[in-house]
């Protein structure tokens, strides 16, 4: 068998979120606070800020989301929790959330 991948980030919405489905661009613009808002990624979708919850302050899903930007200056609704489980419940808990999450192969 070949690897193809090691590691991946995944996007995780709140299931009633009715936002799933996301452009490379639209989400570098969210992870740099260009789109701060839920009607900015659609039009119908409530005016409410983004949040952009991730793992840990000193995993590699913050370096990856620093490249990925360019090395730009992370959204001001950007933040760390303590686990990726603590991800998984803040998105479950928080309607206006997006969960990036480090996967490993």
């Amino acid at each position: 068998m070949t690897k193809i991948a090691y590691d991946a980030v995944t996007l995780l919405t709140n299931k009633s979120n009715p936002d799933s489905l996301f452009t490379d661009d639209q989400v570098k613009k969210i992870v740099t606070g260009e789109i701060s808002k839920w009607n900015q990624v659609n039009p119908k979708s409530a005016n409410t800020p983004i949040q952009v919850v991730y793992d840990n302050k000193n995993s590699g899903t913050l370096r990856y989301l620093r490249e990925y930007s360019g090395n730009r200056d992370l959204s001001k609704n950007t933040f760390a929790v303590e686990s990726s489980n603590a991800v998984i419940d803040y998105v479950s808990n928080n309607k206006n959330a997006i969960g990036l999450l480090e996967l490993r192969g």
